[in-house]
């Protein structure tokens, strides 16, 4: 194969097997890629959404379906428990009796906000789909309550957290090649864009910057806008690291961002990062917030940013 530029003898540089692409190179810098497969873009999978009647759980009694798939009623009728630093309480702990009502106890509601004043890491924030997931016959012993409303007794007293354990894990902050790009491998890039979670994880890997400060953690915030940020990653792997063809948005959950403020997001990519091959979101939403996901203007917008990024040989993951 010769390089379709200058006709010089191609160098295989990587192939993509998810994406059914290889990359190329030639000896005068031009890249370009070869798809093995045409990729066709699938319509939205039109199947029956089924999950524990929502009606069981005391809170939810009196919900319709229309309500129950409304991405904003989600939103506004999980789960939300936050630190006031003005007042030095915990707000929103009375959501738990009005969801769970009798099912779930005082002495848990109390051993909920002693975790949250003593060791949490995150604030407490899931929609009401995660609420359906959980057993509220057996909210003591809920594998899903254990792990986004965990109680301070469900912690051992002698190892309440790892003792290797970093706010920032990963050490992500100190590979940073400007603000919120990380440089840890070769090839790969991560773009921490800000965003907001939809499902606060207390195991999250970058609890530093996502969400609001706890009693023992003040939140790594950034100082410039996204576009800035963008420019400035773009500059920065064009000049120093023009080898590195994946970029990965994570630190927040990209698919809980507006999606037309996403799409301007991955314009500038395809337009300033033109050496960018495969683009991929660090995100739970379709499994903790489906109904974010299944809005037909997300639907859209999703439609038209894998229609760019075909135009350009691009690949989502």
């Amino acid at each position: 194969m010769h390089c379709p530029e200058c006709s010089a003898v191609a160098q295989l540089e990587h192939h993509n097997a998810k994406a059914l692409a290889t990359d190329y190179y030639c000896s005068n810098g031009h890249t370009w890629r070869v798809r093995e497969l045409p990729l066709e873009i699938p319509d939205p999978p039109k199947c029956e959404l089924v999950e524990p009647d929502w009606r069981r759980i005391p809170g939810y009694r009196n919900v319709t379906r229309t309500e129950w798939e409304n991405a904003k009623w989600q939103r506004m009728n999980g789960i939300e428990i936050k630190f006031d630093p003005k007042t030095g309480r915990l707000l929103g702990l009375d959501g738990l009796k009005r969801v769970f009502g009798s099912y779930i106890s005082d002495s848990l509601v109390e051993s909920i906000a002693e975790d949250q004043m003593r060791t949490a890491n995150m604030q407490i924030r899931f929609p009401a789909h995660t609420v359906n997931t959980m057993n509220i016959d057996d909210l003591e012993h809920d594998p899903v309550r254990r792990s986004m409303l965990v109680a301070f007794r469900d912690r051992r007293i002698d190892w309440l957290t790892h003792p290797m354990a970093h706010r920032d894990s990963l050490h992500e902050k100190d590979m940073w090649a400007t603000e919120g790009l990380v440089r840890r491998y070769r090839r790969k890039a991560l773009l921490e864009p800000g965003f907001d979670c939809p499902q606060y994880c207390g195991y999250c890997t970058r609890m530093d910057s996502v969400g609001t400060d706890t009693p023992q953690i003040t939140k790594v915030k950034f100082k410039k806008p996204l576009t800035e940020r963008l420019r400035e990653a773009a500059e920065e792997l064009r000049i120093k690291a023009p080898q590195v063809r994946d970029l990965t948005f994570s630190g927040g959950d990209p698919v809980y961002y507006p999606i037309e403020l996403l799409e301007k997001a991955i314009d500038q990519v395809l337009e300033e990062m033109p050496q960018i091959r495969d683009i991929r979101f660090g995100t739970k939403a379709p499994n903790n917030s489906p109904y974010e996901v299944l809005q037909s203007n997300v639907l859209k917008g999703w439609r038209r940013i894998i229609e760019k990024a075909r135009e350009r040989n691009e690949s989502f993951g």
